[in-house]
């Protein structure tokens, strides 16, 4: 590992505040891809859905943050518990359109309210920055809305609108956790 920093010092002219960011984008890069190969193999029967509920958690991980562990284990049984729960428990109950549509509504109402919430990791928003956020994910949910008026049986749709309610419960615990912990 030394003689990787010194080649990086020596060739890139890196600091060493450089190169431990560099070491912790590594670490986490593997983190992440490991718990996604591991869910993967876990949901290989409902991998499709896997995948679809994947690229939603992403859109509104990436623009509202959420809940976040310490350990690798936490996250990992954490991000278990989110998916089975959003491909397997909820979606029979999200069959319903005279449920979901309003339980869309009060998700973006509850994320508006609570906003962005980051990992305490990372350097506050500016204000301007949390509005675009607050934006994107509030159009994102308005266009799943929409996509729940026009196809309201898609199994898909319905694990969509599952995600998108644990994501809320998960992002209302990570405001929750952060308050408690100032």
């Amino acid at each position: 590992m030394e003689a990787v920093k010194t080649h990086l010092k020596e060739k890139y002219q890196l600091t060493n505040y450089q190169i431990a960011q560099l070491g912790y984008l590594y670490k986490t890069a593997l983190s992440e891809i490991s718990k996604l190969i591991l869910m993967g193999i876990l949901f290989h029967n409902l991998f499709s859905e896997y995948l679809f509920s994947l690229a939603i958690m992403l859109v509104l991980r990436c623009f509202s943050g959420g809940l976040h562990f310490d350990t690798y284990l936490g996250c990992l049984l954490g991000s278990l518990l989110l998916m089975a729960a959003s491909l397997l428990i909820l979606p029979p109950l999200m069959a319903e359109f005279s449920f979901s549509f309003p339980c869309l509504l009060l998700c973006m109402l509850s994320i508006n309210c609570i906003g962005p919430v980051t990992s305490k990791y990372r350097p506050e928003y500016s204000k301007e920055h949390l509005k675009r956020c607050k934006r994107i994910v509030l159009c994102f949910i308005s266009f799943f809305s929409l996509l729940v008026y026009i196809m309201p049986d898609s199994r898909f749709i319905h694990i969509g609108v599952s995600v998108i309610i644990l994501h809320t419960l998960q992002l209302m615990a990570a405001k929750y956790i952060r308050k408690e912990n100032r």
